[in-house]
Parts: C-alpha cells; structure tokens; sequence
C-alpha cells in the first residue's frame, strides 16, 4: 500500500472513531430518532441525484436499510440518550466483526476457521467481560439496545451478500432514504419537542449532525470503497482496529468520560480476538463496516 493510500486508510479510521463523539452529542442533545433522521436526509439529499433507481432490487436493499438504519442506528442512539457512553459503544463496536462471522456460519454455512474460531472466542468474552463492569451493568435497558444494535448490524452484513454491486454513494443514498420516513414517524409517536429541540441555538449540536452526514458517512465510506477497489480486505482491515481506540481517546479528551482499568483491558481483550479474525481471515464485517 502506497503513502497516500496508507494516510487515507488512517483517515478513514480517524472519521470513524472520532464518530462517536458527535454521535454522543448529538443523541444526548436532541431526541436520538429526530437526530438520526435529519442525517439521513441530509445524506440522501447530497447524494441522491447521484445514483440510478436500484431496478429490481428493491425487496433486498429495503430488507438491508431496515436492518441497518431502523435497527441499528436507531437502537445505538437511542442507547447513547439512555446513558451509554461514547467509550463503552465504540468498544462494543468491535462485537460486530465476531457477531457476522458467527451468523454467517449459521445463516450461509461459512465455517471459520479455527484461527477465527478462537478470535471469535475471545472477542466475545471481552465483550461480554465489558458490558458486566459494575458502572456499565447499571445500565441494563441502553446496554441492551447497544448490544442489539451490534447484532442487528451483523444481520445487515449478511443481508448485504444479497444485494447488487452499488456504489458506495448508492448504499449510502437508499439506505437513508427508505430509512428516512420510518424514522420520521416513529419520532413522531415516541419523541416530543422536536421542534423546538432543533432549534437550540448550539453550534456543536448542528456542526455534530454535519459531521455525522458528511464526514463519517459520505466520506468515510467513498474513502473506504476506494481503498477497497484498490487493495485486498485483508490489507484494509486491520485499520478498522483503530477506530475503537479513535473513539475512546476521542471521547475522553473531548467528552470527559471515565475510563477504568477494567474497561481498558476488556477492551484490549476484545481487540485481540478482533485482530485475529480480520488481519488474516476477512468476514463480512470487514467489507461494510458501520460508522458510528
């Protein structure tokens, strides 16, 4: 891999982790259903005049968007209002990567190997190690969402098998569209004050929403697919490894979250089962990863 290619596969990862933050802010500072829907439309409004009509292919990309934009974005954020911080849900975003490989033995009769078997093992127990911590625990309802959201984007990784060859403007546009009125309405029915909540004169609430549409989305996957094109997943991977480490200096320095001991080491236990399935064995997981 070249320079210019090794710097943007580390700007990539930095668009990614830095992510959570803004995610963070902006759930906790307007109702997270309302937040999640106004990035989606400003995506599909960028990009949407760009990408030709999926002919054919809509039950497929319909299933996926509603796995991923109604299920796992929503659950995230909804979870990040209800009190998950932005350290513990970018360390439970390393559960993705073993939860794709473990569905896609059941669902597609991939079997792993007994590398990633083990990876998939210990990833699992950090996690597991993670979400048990005392302060964590105390959570139950947002964790389970978190944790919900992770598995749901693991169905969406499968589901994306099914899909057409799209350009990654084009899943990013009819994600957010077919997404966009089913989040609208369930704002509606669960969430209050969403006008008056949008316009809180807050610049770091609306520059969140921006960064979120964007940097993270627009751009982290346009530079994620060109890299993609151009080298193996197996030589992309491993960058993903970074985002969570990103979001969690991210998210103290800038949010001031707490950060144990015991936090720390279940992380670096779920990383290096992480690392053992992505940097030899490439899943689903490491084809379409989900920005924050």
């Amino acid at each position: 891999m070249k320079l210019s290619h090794f710097l943007l596969a580390l700007l990539c990862a930095a668009l990614w982790g830095f992510g959570f933050v803004p995610s963070k802010y902006g759930a906790a500072h307007m109702p997270p259903l309302l937040f999640l829907a106004l990035r989606f439309a400003l995506i599909a409004g960028l990009t949407i005049w760009f990408t030709p009509l999926p002919r054919g292919h809509w039950r497929p990309l319909i299933s996926y968007s509603l796995a991923l934009g109604i299920g796992h974005f929503a659950l995230l954020y909804v979870g990040l209002r209800l009190g998950v911080e932005a350290t513990t849900a970018s360390l439970i975003w390393l559960s993705q990567v073993p939860l794709t490989t473990l569905l896609a033995f059941f669902v597609l009769g991939d079997r792993p190997s007994l590398r990633t078997s083990i990876g998939m093992a210990i990833a699992l127990a950090g996690s597991v190690s993670l979400i048990a911590e005392p302060r964590i625990a105390g959570e139950p309802v947002a964790i389970t969402l978190v944790v919900l959201s992770a598995v749901l984007w693991a169905v969406a990784a499968i589901q994306a098998k099914r899909l057409p060859q799209l350009s990654p403007i084009a899943f990013n546009a009819w994600m957010a569209l077919i997404s966009l009125p089913v989040l609208v309405v369930l704002s509606l029915i669960l969430e209050t004050d969403q006008y008056d909540e949008f316009l809180v004169p807050d610049w770091r609430l609306h520059a969140s929403l921006v960064y979120m549409a964007v940097l993270s989305s627009i751009a982290g996957y346009g530079i994620w697919f060109y890299l993609l094109r151009r080298h193996s997943v197996s030589s992309t991977a491993p960058f993903l490894l970074l985002v969570p480490i990103i979001g969690v200096v991210s998210s103290i320095a800038t949010l001031g979250e707490p950060f144990s001991w015991r936090t720390a080491i279940s992380g670096l236990i779920t990383l290096a089962g992480v690392a053992l399935i992505v940097i030899r064995r490439p899943t689903a997981a490491t084809v379409t990863p989900a920005d924050p």
